[in-house]
Order: C-alpha cells, then sequence, then structure tokens
C-alpha cells in the first residue's frame, strides 16, 4: 500500500527527499567558536594569569590621567559642537568666509564655552552636595549611639510582645553587644596599623586622582582642539590594515560605538542627576534627614542600570532605620515608584533608541557583564554589549541578504521551515490569519510583508497575470 508523503517534510526537505546539508553554514560556526574561543583565552589570561591582569592595571594607572581626558572630551563634545554650529551659522548670515584661521578662532572659542559650562556645573554640584554631605556624616557620627540605643529599645519592644519569633529576637539582641565587640577587636583594634596604612593609602590614591583629572582638562582640551586630526589618523590606519569593504564596514563599527557609548554615557549622567533631584525633592517633602546624602547615594547608583537604585536603597534605608523605621519603609516605596518612573518614563526620553536593545538582552548584559568585571562591568556591560548585539546582528543580515531572504524579525516569527528549490518561507498556517501577520501590519502593508515572504510565489503569481 502506498503511503502518502508528509507535504510539510516533503517541502523542508525538497521534492527529491535530500538531507538538510551543513556544509555552507561551517564557515559561520568556525567563526562563532573561533570568537567564543578567543574571549574565553582572553578571560582567562586577564583574571587568571595575574601576571597579565597587573600589567593592565599598571598601564591603567600609567594611562589614568589619557582615560579621564577622554572621558571629560565625551562630556564636553556636544556642548562644543553646539556652540561652533551658532558661530557658523552667523558666520554665513553675516558673509563671512569660513576661513582656516577664522575656524580656529571657533573652535577656541567653542572648546572655552564647553570647559566654563562642565567646570561651572561640576562646581555647581561640589558646593551644594559637599557641606551637606558633610553636616549630614557629623549628625550621624554625634546621633549614632543614641539611634541605636532607641533602635534597641524598639526592637525590645517588639520581642516581649507574644510572637513565635519573640524569643529568638530576644536572644539576638542579648548576642549583640558581645558580638559588635567581638568584630570591632578582630577587625579594627588589632589591625591598628594596617588601619593607619589603608587611610593613608586611600588619601594618597586621592589625591592622585584629583591630579589627574586636573591633567585630563588639559588632555581634552587637545583632544578636542585637534580632534579632526586624530579622527584622519584612526581611518588611515583601518584603510591601511583593511580591504575597503572591510575597512567601510570597520568605521560603521566604530561609529557605532561612539554613537552607543557616547550616547549611553551622556545620557546616563544626566538621568542620574535628575533621579538625584527628584530623590532630593522627595525625600525633603517626607522630611526625612540626611536629605542631600540619600539623594547623592541614589544618583550615583543609578548609573548602574536597572539594579543601580535599589543597591543604593540599601545602605539609605539601613541609615534610616536606625533613625526611624517607618521612614526607612517609606522611602523604599518612594524608590521603587522612582525606579517604575525612570525605568518607564524618564529613561526611554533620554536615552532614546542610543542602545538599540531590549530590556531583556540589558538585564542579560549587566547579569553577565557585572558577574565577569564586577563594577566595571555592571557601569559599561551595557554598551559594551550593544556593539557586539549590532555586529552579531550586521553579519546575520549580510548572511540572510545573500541568500535573497527578508531580514526583518517579524518574518520569521510564523516560520516552521524553508523549501530548499526555491528558497521561499513556509508559514504555519495555525498561526497565521489572512494578512495579519506578528508585526501587527494588516491590509496592505502586511500583503507586501507577505510577498517578501514568498517572493517565488510572487513571481507565478506576476506570470499567470501576463500570460491571462
Amino acid at each position: 500500500m502506498d503511503t502518502q508523503e508528509n507535504p510539510r517534510q516533503g517541502d523542508i526537505n525538497g521534492r527529491g527527499g535530500r538531507k538538510w546539508d551543513i556544509r555552507p553554514y561551517l564557515p559561520m560556526i568556525a567563526t562563532v567558536v573561533i570568537i567564543v574561543a578567543v574571549c574565553l583565552v582572553l578571560f582567562f589570561l586577564i583574571f587568571r594569569y595575574q601576571g597579565l591582569g597587573h600589567a593592565i592595571g599598571a598601564v591603567a594607572r600609567a594611562l589614568q590621567a589619557v582615560i579621564f581626558g577622554v572621558f571629560i572630551a565625551y562630556l564636553i563634545n556636544p556642548m562644543m559642537k553646539f556652540c561652533e554650529r551658532r558661530l557658523f551659522r552667523f558666520a554665513k548670515k553675516h558673509g563671512k568666509e569660513l576661513t582656516y584661521k577664522r575656524k580656529r578662532r571657533f573652535r577656541i572659542i567653542s572648546v572655552t564655552f564647553g570647559m566654563i559650562i562642565f567646570l561651572v556645573i561640576i562646581a555647581v554640584l561640589l558646593i551644594a552636595i559637599i557641606p551637606q554631605v558633610v553636616a549630614s556624616f557629623q549628625d550621624i557620627s554625634e546621633t549614632i549611639g543614641e539611634q541605636l540605643t532607641a533602635f534597641t529599645q524598639w526592637a525590645e519592644g517588639l520581642s516581649k510582645v507574644e510572637t513565635p519569633w519573640g524569643n529568638d529576637m530576644n536572644h539576638m539582641l542579648e548576642q549583640l553587644p558581645d558580638y559588635v565587640m567581638q568584630w570591632l577587636q578582630n577587625n579594627v583594634f588589632s589591625q591598628g596599623n594596617s588601619l593607619i596604612e589603608s587611610i593613608t593609602s586611600g588619601i594618597v590614591n586621592v589625591i592622585r586622582i584629583i591630579v589627574n583629572m586636573v591633567i585630563g582638562l588639559i588632555v581634552a582640551v587637545y583632544l578636542l582642539m585637534t580632534k579632526e586630526r586624530f579622527l584622519g589618523q584612526i581611518k588611515k590606519a583601518v584603510y591601511a590594515v583593511f580591504k575597503p569593504r572591510a575597512g567601510n564596514v570597520a568605521m560603521d563599527i566604530l561609529r557605532k560605538i561612539n554613537r552607543v557609548f557616547g550616547g549611553f554615557f551622556i545620557g546616563d549622567i544626566l538621568d542620574s542627576i535628575i533621579v538625584g533631584v527628584i530623590c532630593f525633592v522627595g525625600v525633603s517633602i517626607m522630611q526625612m534627614p540626611y536629605a542631600m546624602l540619600l539623594a547623592l547615594i541614589i544618583g550615583v547608583t543609578n548609573l548602574i542600570p536597572i539594579f543601580g537604585p535599589f543597591i543604593g536603597a540599601i545602605p539609605c534605608a539601613l541609615l534610616l532605620l536606625l533613625d526611624n523605621p517607618i521612614q526607612a519603609v517609606y522611602f523604599i516605596i518612594f524608590i521603587c515608584i522612582l525606579q517604575l518612573f525612570d525605568g518607564n518614563i524618564l529613561k526611554p526620553k533620554v536615552l532614546g533608541d542610543t542602545i538599540g536593545l531590549s530590556p531583556f538582552w540589558i538585564l542579560f548584559s549587566i547579569l553577565l557583564f557585572g558577574g565577569l568585571f564586577g563594577i566595571g562591568g555592571f557601569i559599561f556591560g551595557v554598551p559594551m554589549f550593544a556593539v557586539i548585539y549590532y555586529v552579531i546582528k550586521r553579519i546575520i543580515e549580510a548572511l540572510l541578504t545573500r541568500k535573497k531572504l527578508p531580514t526583518e524579525t517579524a518574518s520569521y516569527v510564523n516560520v516552521s521551515g524553508m523549501n530548499i528549490e526555491d528558497q521561499s518561507l513556509i508559514m504555519n498556517n495555525k498561526h497565521v490569519r489572512g494578512d495579519i501577520l506578528y508585526d501587527g501590519k494588516v491590509g496592505k502593508a502586511g500583503k507586501a510583508l507577505e510577498k517578501r515572504i514568498h517572493p517565488a510565489d510572487d513571481a507565478d503569481q506576476e506570470n499567470e497575470n501576463k500570460e491571462s
């Protein structure tokens, strides 16, 4: 008895029943394996081989002023470009020719304008923040004993309530003074010399950072004044090393890196400042103590996407818990509301589509790079992964274009296979109704997308129309 061939299996394997050939995909698989292997080797060389890690750390410390200069130049560059565009427009409006000397003069004025704005913002923040933060620390040092006593009495009151955990809390409170004294003796009093050395080393490091930041300002001025020359040197090196097609791809990736890192850090810093101001206003309205200190911690930790405000809320809530436990609860609720506002309204408006990642990939990049590189991974992981994602996306789109297949993700949501002979996508009829597709396009737009999915069917239909 003859058996009927499964049409779907026939479409996938071809009319001749041929099996899927993996050989055309071997170069792409080999490329992915090599990239993953190189990344793993670099990771173990940096984090497992101490010599290389120390060498990289020594180079980073030596170039700390240059790193600060590049970062400051990134922040000042938008203000410089804004001023320079206005000066060029003013010169053209009055019929003045943009000679080399005039452009040089405009660049000096623009860099000076950007540097003044940057220094004024830093000075205003320091003048507004430092006195209140110092006052908060003085208040904490003066009232910490009373706050601990009040918190202990409050906890003792809870322990006297007839509850299953009342005896356990009472036992913990009885052991708390002994535990604190033992911790102080083991970690503070017994290590007095090392503690003094750590404080001295910390002061020296702070002075070194301040000096490098001042030098970084000078480096930033040089970078901004000769920005076009540096960009020209980079382009010359790229096209000297790569072939024209590869050089164009490399330049496109470098432009993407510039847009992602520049837009992300400038937008993230602006977003953190706004969140810090909102936190300060909200905490002040609720009449909570240490308003500026709490706002500073929340604003700084907000530089870490998604988890930042919650990381900063932990020490703030513990600080408020000693003063007033109810205010600590209100503060946590306020931070949750603030994070919802920032993640769904404020940050999308500030950053826009600079990153080009969905919330899942942002969370994935934070967990991945944060686990590998610590705090630096939390801060730099999102733009780094955005660039990697962009490169992989370009490779996949190039491979699909070479095979004359659609590059939109929506075109593949309801695909169950591919016809080997005409290389058209086979749609799953169970998930497609008429011309309604995954992207929600209906009518002509949906039919246009369906035409891109079935190029061979469209050609056959056109031939039939011509014959009729």
